[in-house]
């Protein structure tokens, strides 16, 4: 499919139909319920996921068809999380000469020197980058980031629904 993936039509709807184009009135409605946790999960992934599900429950995005991007989202995020540990106990003082002849030293995280005595990327830097890549483009899938939160409407202000809403059932 060429193009930007659809916008599903909740969404739209809870962004107020921005576009004023048509919504699908076909598109399957599944229930707002938390999905069996996979077993295989590691404990990080797990306890990543038991975090994160009541918070898109209680945002009411989370249906049980969401379950492989939540293990996505949580496998992802627990492997940041350990590559961005592994970084910081592989963080290295560097001594830098400056510009006025004096030296200092600096920390550097996600950078090893080789045998050689050079500095390089550490190849866990890398896969932390890879890792934000994933966690990012799913926490929006999963309306997690704060520019998708920005264009959701729940029809809901502090917990009751608002008037407009009940009128529009």
């Amino acid at each position: 499919m060429r193009g930007r993936k659809p916008k599903p039509t909740a969404l739209k709807a809870l962004a107020g139909n921005p576009g004023q184009r048509r919504l699908n009135d076909q598109e399957p409605e599944i229930e707002v319920k938390q999905p069996p946790c996979p077993n295989d999960l590691s404990e990080d992934a797990r306890a990543i996921w038991d975090q994160t599900a009541p918070i898109l429950i209680s945002m009411k995005v989370l249906t049980e068809a969401d379950w492989a991007n939540l293990a996505i989202f949580s496998i992802a995020m627990a492997r940041l999380l350990n590559a961005d540990k592994m970084n910081r106990k592989l963080a290295r003082a560097v001594n830098i000469t400056l510009a006025d002849g004096t030296s200092e030293d600096v920390v550097f995280e996600g950078v090893i020197r080789t045998k050689n005595g050079n500095l390089q990327v550490s190849p866990f830097d890398s896969m932390l980058r890879a890792y934000m890549q994933i966690v990012n483009r799913v926490a929006g899938d999963l309306g997690m980031s704060p520019s998708m939160r920005s264009r959701l409407r729940t029809g809901f202000v502090n917990g009751k629904e608002t008037e407009k809403d009940k009128f529009f059932k």
